[in-house]
């Protein structure tokens, strides 16, 4: 990725030892849970590669990943079925991301190309949902492989009410106005300011749409007065926050090496650009989104609680388990990819030797464009 950016910070960057701490022991108090049926994701891989024409690069990410841990720790609760269709779900990710790369990854400026394909996901995914749940595909062409939506979206229509189904759709948007966003920074060759950066990473990471599906892998429906009270939104935020600084943090070394500076750790590391002071904040922030997720955990169970006092028994036991699950979940996922991040080819960490303390280091390497 040839640019002005890429000429006026590349040997600022390249050749800095980084020490990436062991990220693991910030999540020591939470309970780890990965869903046993983690054997039907490598079915549904299969499956799909059977089906569908995709990229050699796509083949890699399906089958080389541990994409079974990934699905597993996402949905530790998700009976086996349900499994199955969330796999198809985390598959279709891949292959948006695929496409966009496809569109985006040669020279020139890209927004209008980005712009048209993220209308014809957005066409195929509300078809999917609608009334009737059949994808109008019209339009989509060369996007057949991503048609693998439909297998799941049939399932999320029948399974979801229309607020759960709204819910996802708003993450869906998010997440195209976050690539819309960077597409814009990258045309221009610039990189974006920390606040910039932030605000459109939460979406831009895609774990918004995955944490929206927690309830249909658990097979709960949690009353709105829950699902829409400050508590929950302070819950859901930090832990997309979380999951999306644990993403910059683990995929710098690879984003560098590709000529890539859009890394909230590249954004944090000042004018000198001291990539390990950028670092040690980022790892800062991650410790914070940990406090806000236990605060906020906290006090949405407490407020659950009083506020379905007035409910019978039964129902108000039945929506404070659901609750729980809902939250052990967040935490879990948390958990479970910071884990699978470390230890993934996807992210090329896994390869390091660990130091003593489980820290590893590199050096970086940035490709000459």
């Amino acid at each position: 990725m040839a640019s002005s950016v890429h000429h006026d910070i590349a040997p600022l960057l390249r050749d800095q030892l980084v020490r990436v701490p062991d990220l693991e022991r910030l999540f020591m108090k939470w309970e780890p849970c990965v869903n046993p049926n983690k054997d039907q994701v490598k079915q549904v891989v299969e499956d799909i590669l059977a089906k569908y024409t995709v990229s050699e690069r796509v083949n890699a990410k399906l089958t080389r990943n541990m994409l079974d841990d990934y699905v597993a720790n996402c949905y530790p609760f998700a009976g086996r079925d349900t499994l199955t269709e969330l796999t198809y779900f985390v598959c279709w990710m891949f292959l948006v991301e695929d496409e966009i790369d496809r569109v985006t990854g040669h020279s020139g400026c890209h927004e209008n190309s980005l712009l048209t394909l993220w209308d014809d996901i957005w066409d195929l995914v509300r078809s999917n949902l609608s009334e009737g749940g059949e994808a109008d595909i019209k339009g989509c062409g060369e996007l057949r492989p991503m048609e693998v939506f439909s297998a799941f979206g049939k399932s999320l229509q029948r399974g979801y009410t229309k607020e759960q189904c709204s819910r996802y759709m708003t993450q869906l948007l998010a997440t195209a106005e976050g690539y819309l966003a960077e597409q814009r920074y990258r045309d221009k060759s610039e990189l974006p300011d920390y606040e910039a950066y932030c605000k459109y990473r939460s979406g831009r990471c895609c774990m918004g749409q995955v944490v929206s599906l927690i309830e249909f892998a658990n097979g709960s429906q949690l009353p709105a007065e829950i699902m829409d009270s400050p508590e929950m939104e302070k819950l859901l935020a930090n832990t997309v926050i979380l999951l999306s600084i644990n993403n910059d943090i683990v995929s710098l070394r690879k984003e560098l090496r590709d000529g890539f500076f859009e890394n909230l750790v590249v954004i944090s590391s000042g004018s000198a650009c001291d990539l390990q002071a950028g670092l040690n904040h980022v790892v800062g922030r991650l410790e914070e989104a940990i406090q806000e997720i236990d605060s906020a955990a906290s006090a949405l169970m407490a407020s659950a609680t009083e506020n379905t006092g007035y409910l019978p028994k039964d129902l108000r036991r039945v929506i404070l388990d659901h609750l729980k699950l809902f939250i052990s979940n967040c935490k879990s996922m948390c958990k479970g990819i910071v884990s699978w991040s470390m230890k993934s080819p996807r992210y090329e960490l896994s390869e390091l030797a660990r130091n003593d303390d489980n820290s590893v280091n590199f050096r970086v390497v940035i490709d000459s464009a």
